[in-house]
């Protein structure tokens, strides 16, 4: 867990950089660009999370369909 949070920690530190350099690089505000890069990358982590759970079925579908089988009756050459 420990090398999630470097990473997470590497991340803001990037995101703060950035937004400190589009502000126009103002001093004595490092902790104000901090906070709003952690709360933007929260932000992101939780609407990617969220997309991914949305993408997903409830279940998986079934592994033969019908439609792909090799059975004699999908091709219509069925014995009774």
């Amino acid at each position: 867990m420990d090398g999630d949070n470097k990473i997470l920690q590497r991340r803001i530190r990037r995101q703060a950089h950035r937004l400190w350099q589009a502000a126009g690089s103002p001093d004595g505000q490092s902790e104000h660009f901090r906070l709003l890069a952690e709360r933007e990358i929260k932000q992101a982590e939780r609407d990617y999370d969220k997309t991914l759970q949305d993408s997903f079925p409830a279940s998986d579908p079934p592994a033969n369909s019908g439609f792909t089988s090799d059975s004699d009756e999908v091709r219509g050459t069925a014995r009774d």
